[in-house]
């Protein structure tokens, strides 16, 4: 059981990976004051993106934030996600047979949140010395992202998606498309696979997100 909440917390994480390395960019760039035509759009993902999985989540980073809903299925059960990326920021809020958990990670800390408990762990990152900072953490892995390691199309539950498959750290990861829409996350790693399907994507999160709220006995570790 472990090893399966291990197995879902890396496909989520791995799901942002890009998210963190190209939000420092997208926070910093405005909307272009007239609509690019399809040649245009095609040309600078092809020439600056590289791969269809890095421009799709640039195109929600237009403003430095983004929300995303899914769901996927472990032993049977649903398990549904709640995610927000706001520049350095990330707050996640999963759902398993009725139980509830939520992952807050800032510039200097991350929190493990009990709902039921109102308790929270919290654990220091950062400028203290305790660690590199959440954007210099999945920066890192931004090069893991410019060059796909393999493309294709794929069968999931019952149709036909382009795909292309990153690996980090021994983890395959496919991101499958329909047209432009991202609809699936698939993650593979010591023979356990999880399909995340993607619910809805839309820019702006809310700020309230990324701060622990009231009535939590917060544990520092």
């Amino acid at each position: 059981m472990k090893k399966n909440l291990f197995m879902c917390m890396t496909a989520f994480l791995l799901s942002f990976v890009m998210a963190f390395s190209l939000a420092a960019c997208g926070s910093g760039s405005e909307p272009a004051s007239s609509e690019p035509d399809q040649q245009e759009v095609e040309e600078v993902v092809e020439d600056v993106y590289g791969t269809k999985t890095m421009a799709y989540f640039h195109k929600y980073l237009v403003g430095g934030a983004y929300t995303m809903e899914s769901k996927y299925d472990m032993d049977g059960m649903e398990v549904t996600s709640y995610s927000a990326v706001d520049g350095n920021q990330m707050y996640s809020k999963t759902t398993m047979d009725g139980m509830e958990s939520i992952l807050i990670l800032t510039e200097d800390a991350q929190y493990i949140l009990d709902p039921a408990s109102k308790m929270a762990i919290k654990m220091a990152i950062g400028a203290d010395g305790s660690g590199l900072s959440t954007q210099e953490m999945f920066a890192e892995e931004e090069a893991n992202y410019e060059t796909a390691v393999s493309t294709g199309d794929m069968d999931v539950n019952g149709k036909t998606y382009f795909y292309e498959e990153f690996i980090v750290e021994d983890i395959s990861v496919k991101y499958c498309f329909d047209g432009d829409d991202m609809k699936y996350i698939l993650t593979e790693a010591e023979g356990m696979e999880i399909a995340m399907e993607i619910i809805s994507m839309e820019k702006g999160a809310d700020a309230d997100l990324f701060v622990v709220p009231d009535g939590y006995e917060v544990m520092a570790f």
